[in-house]
């Protein structure tokens, strides 16, 4: 059986819109009998390849956590000028850390100048006679490439502009993981409603391994477990917070302010939210909300 909701991730191909690829998405889960919503974790350019994370059903929920995530990512810098390599590597310790970007005219934002993290930056390839470099980035979400690289070249003196660039990392996911094309998608939701029963077993299982669970978009340790006590669920999946007399377990290392995914006694992840009470607190009271519950997830 093909799960109601989770999360897939998309080997987004040059001259798709992010928007295309959500509407392949949703045809190959229609071909299914899935008439779910469908969403992604973040907008990349047509011009853009690499990983775009889509959600379906109630994996459209945690998209919004990815959001947040850091992002990495391949890139091709071309100069309009020759420029050594030392020269290169001068300027990548200028842009490590905090920066101030204003986001580019085409860009969906307000244009209004922000303050962004580039966590990682490294040579990967110098071509000096072509006038070219590709970089490894890692960096804060909403961190425009093409604009970190224009200003490292108008830094440099000579400008620059993004060539290629492919998305290698958002949040927990990465190259490691599995991936596949919209089109491939689209061939294995068709397989798998064949008149023949081997060829639409095997395509179904196939689709299937192409299909992450919820709980891989929120990973420990960067959301913390809390495990409710027996039948308690019901009362969370209609909307309530967890209150304390509900909780049976809390990740030893969670203080007041994470993000906690919260479980049943089953094992099933119920919903993700807030921690309102430090674990002792919760351990030793009787009363009051232990989690503000943000997404209900079962």
């Amino acid at each position: 059986m093909i799960p109601k909701s989770g999360i897939i991730l998309l080997n987004k191909q040059a001259g798709r819109t992010s928007h295309d690829e959500v509407v392949a998405v949703k045809r190959a889960l229609r071909k299914l009998g899935m008439n779910v919503k469908v969403g992604h974790s973040g907008t990349l350019d047509p011009k853009v390849t690499g990983l775009l994370v889509v959600g379906y059903g109630k994996g459209t929920k945690v998209l919004e956590y990815m959001l947040m995530s850091e992002k990495q990512y391949v890139g091709e810098i071309i100069f309009h000028d020759h420029v050594t390599k030392a020269q290169l590597e001068e300027v990548i310790e200028e842009f490590l850390g905090k920066i101030r970007q204003l986001p580019p005219r085409k860009s969906s934002v307000k244009r209004v100048e922000r303050e962004r993290e580039v966590y990682g930056l490294e040579i990967k390839d110098f071509d000096y006679e072509h006038k070219k470099a590709t970089l490894f980035c890692a960096v804060e979400r909403g961190t425009y490439i093409r604009k970190l690289f224009h200003d490292m070249g108008e830094y440099l003196g000579v400008r620059a502009h993004m060539g290629d660039l492919h998305r290698v990392k958002v949040g927990p996911f990465s190259e490691k993981d599995r991936w596949v094309s919209a089109g491939d998608l689209e061939i294995l939701a068709h397989d798998s409603t064949r008149w023949n029963l081997f060829k639409r077993m095997r395509a179904r299982k196939k689709l299937r391994t192409q299909i992450c669970p919820l709980t891989s978009a929120v990973p420990e340790p960067q959301f913390r477990k809390v495990v409710l006590k027996p039948g308690v669920e019901k009362y969370i999946t209609s909307g309530n917070d967890v209150f304390v007399p509900g909780v049976k377990s809390v990740d030893s290392s969670a203080v007041v302010g994470d993000y906690v995914t919260v479980f049943d006694s089953w094992g099933r992840l119920v919903a993700i939210g807030t921690l309102t009470m430090s674990r002792d607190s919760i351990r030793s009271s009787k009363r009051g909300i232990a989690i503000k519950t943000e997404k209900v997830l079962l």
